[in-house]
């Protein structure tokens, strides 16, 4: 690498110094017999010409010229140079290129290159070294100008190498002109930033306007934004118990409500919806399906717990039939029937349709394993694609009259027995507007729903994963989305219409108008109006009698300057300054 001033390594006192293309002893030596004597430069008169250059530095490989020949001079005993050539190699290495031996002969290669670092070297030799490469110098006051300002015949430079030749006075003024780049650059980047600021203000502006928010759904490997519609009515959006949540907006597609919609959960029966939904698109709902061998042994190897239609070996059923069994009392024998009916013997085959229907409708954070959703490893979903899956597959006409249905029987004939089913979607038997949905359940403490509901000529479709309190967090999404809260509970429902399976829930014993759901900054949520409270009110409010005092919140809670809040609840009023922590009634 080329060498500043700065850089040199140190010479001896008294070196003498030569141009680029010349090596000489370490001593002065004698001028030539003919011809003027040459100049010649001590170190202390120019410090500013680097002692050692390299000529590898514009070798041919670094500019991609092709081979060519490299001048070398030999010196003779008598002084004089003499031009020699050699051939060197595309890579860089000189073909016979065998060093001098000591005290016989100096070499120092000349690599070819575009354009001399300092001048152009003569294509003639002649006898005098520096006439020969017509270097004129200039004398003042017996001293020879700097070297920079030497009249020489200038050629046109590689950028680089223009860089490499500046002088201290050249330095500095690159260092000027790299200064002032910098800054530019530095002008230019806080411009496009601020551009950029801006721009992501006008979209949040937009956003405001628009009542939308943007969601980073974290924590997962497919995670995206999701834009969601905000409420108008005062309402905060409720919290859920489910460790998944998501509210859909079916007629314009947004998105009212998420809560780790992207997360990948077990799904269990709600599988079922794309096992339908597939079996509507390749197969004839009139068919017969004989329960044979191979549907026999693959209904053998369901779990002893697994729900069942009732279908037996032998027997024969329409495709109509086994979707009513498999989407009322959620029928696993059913669900294999199907898949293995469809799948041409093969029930793989039919769950490889499952999966490219899913990639089709978009939804990302769902794999099917099997056509029934037992869990398995690898068998997933998510809330987003549960409520994606609800409108997709409603939408078709067979499968939103199944779904829709609370019962359904199937006269006993010479090819099956009789069936008698209720839908096990509660909702279906209690909230106002279900028309449709799945449940899906471990026998545990995970319950999943997807319900369909038509209230108000709004069309909603919500999905909650994995909570232990499945009907109170649909009913808040519902109510929330609907923004209507009149009190509606299936434990007051079931007293005068039974619900199928209300025992499995102690017929909603615990559903009550005081239940309170925690919220994230510590609060309690009021399921029965729909409002939320937090300290120092609530504090205050559970203090002096809760409830009994106080009553339900009617509203949230108000800023009404920088210190002080209020909040109205049912028989009074709370006010409170966050300065000095005292609140009063009202």
């Amino acid at each position: 690498m080329h060498k500043t001033p700065s850089q040199e390594e140190p010479r001896e006192e008294g070196e003498i110094h030569y141009s680029e293309s010349y090596s000489l002893p370490q001593h002065r030596r004698k001028a030539p017999t003919s011809g003027p004597p040459p100049r010649i430069f001590h170190t202390d008169e120019h410090p500013e010409i680097p002692k050692i250059k390299r000529a590898s530095r514009y070798s041919n490989t670094r500019h991609n010229l092709p081979a060519a020949p490299t001048q070398r001079r030999h010196r003779a005993n008598n002084g004089v140079d003499k031009p020699s050539t050699e051939h060197q190699t595309a890579s860089g290495n000189k073909q016979d290129d065998v060093p001098a031996s000591p005290g016989t002969t100096s070499t120092f290669p000349i690599a070819q290159r575009r354009h001399s670092a300092l001048y152009a070297p003569s294509s003639t030799s002649h006898a005098h070294p520096l006439r020969s490469n017509k270097i004129q110098y200039r004398q003042r006051s017996q001293r020879t100008q700097p070297y920079h300002q030497q009249r020489r015949k200038k050629q046109r430079l590689p950028l680089m190498a223009s860089f490499q030749q500046f002088t201290p006075r050249r330095k500095l003024i690159t260092a000027g002109g790299l200064a002032l780049t910098m800054v530019l650059l530095i002008l230019v980047v806080t411009t496009t930033s601020h551009q950029l600021s801006a721009k992501d203000t006008q979209e949040q502006i937009n956003s405001r306007a628009n009542n939308t928010i943007i969601l980073h759904n974290a924590g997962t490997d497919n995670s995206r934004q999701i834009a969601i519609t905000q409420q108008q009515d005062g309402h905060p959006a409720p919290p859920v118990l489910a460790t998944s949540a998501y509210l859909l907006d079916a007629d314009t597609g947004a998105t009212l409500y998420a809560s780790n919609p992207s997360m990948h959960l077990p799904m269990f029966s709600t599988t079922k919806l794309m096992t339908a939904l597939v079996a509507t698109q390749i197969g004839d709902p009139n068919q017969n399906i004989l329960i044979n061998d191979t549907i026999t042994n693959d209904i053998n190897q369901l779990t002893a717990d697994s729900s069942l239609m009732g279908i037996k070996k032998g027997e024969t059923y329409t495709l109509n039939d086994l979707l009513y069994g498999m989407l009322l009392v959620s029928g696993n024998d059913a669900a294999v029937a199907i898949a293995d009916q469809l799948g041409g013997g093969n029930q793989q085959n039919f769950v490889n349709k499952m999966n490219q229907e899913a990639v089709k409708l978009g939804l990302l954070d769902t794999h099917y394993m099997n056509p029934h959703g037992l869990p398995t490893t690898g068998q997933f979903s998510s809330a987003h694609d549960l409520a994606l899956l609800a409108k997709y597959s409603l939408n078709v006409p067979l499968i939103h009259t199944i779904s829709g249905t609370k019962e359904y029987d199937i006269a006993k004939n010479n090819m099956h027995d009789e069936h008698q089913m209720l839908n096990a979607n509660q909702f279906l038997w209690w909230y106002p507007g279900v028309d449709g949905g799945k449940p899906g359940w471990d026998d545990a403490s995970d319950f999943i729903q997807v319900i369909s509901c038509v209230r108000n000529h709004r069309h909603l479709i919500g999905a909650v994963i994995h909570t232990v309190d499945w009907w109170t967090d649909m009913r808040d999404l519902m109510n929330w989305g609907f923004n209507t809260f009149d009190w509606i509970s299936p434990h007051d429902a079931s007293a005068n219409t039974p619900i199928p399976y209300a025992a499995d829930w102690h017929y909603f014993a615990k559903d009550k108008k005081e239940t309170t759901i925690p919220t994230a900054d510590k609060g309690r949520y009021y399921i029965y109006t729909g409002y939320s409270i937090s300290s120092p009110i609530m504090a205050y409010f559970d203090a002096n009698g809760g409830l009994k005092t106080f009553g339900y919140p009617t509203s949230q809670a108000q800023k009404l300057s920088d210190s002080v809040i209020s909040q109205q609840f049912e028989r009074s009023t709370i006010r409170c300054d966050q300065k000095t922590k005292q609140c009063t009634k009202t």
